[in-house]
């Protein structure tokens, strides 16, 4: 269900989305999935946020 990068665990959508009604029911029941669908939104922000920082450390000045 999740993949980890340098120690951070992703969410990953895919599997999320297959997990069975069961674990899905008992996920909503534990109040995760609001805790879910916030991490999913942030992870879509990581290419732009990474594209801000490259410059930087390309360049090593700020934009």
């Amino acid at each position: 269900m999740t993949s980890n990068t340098l120690s951070f665990t992703v969410v990953d959508e895919a599997r999320f989305n297959k997990l069975p009604d069961e674990t899905f029911l008992r996920w909503r029941a534990n109040g995760w999935l609001p805790l879910v669908y916030c991490h999913l939104l942030s992870i879509n922000t990581w290419p732009a946020q990474i594209n801000q920082v490259q410059p930087v450390a390309e360049t090593g000045t700020a934009t």
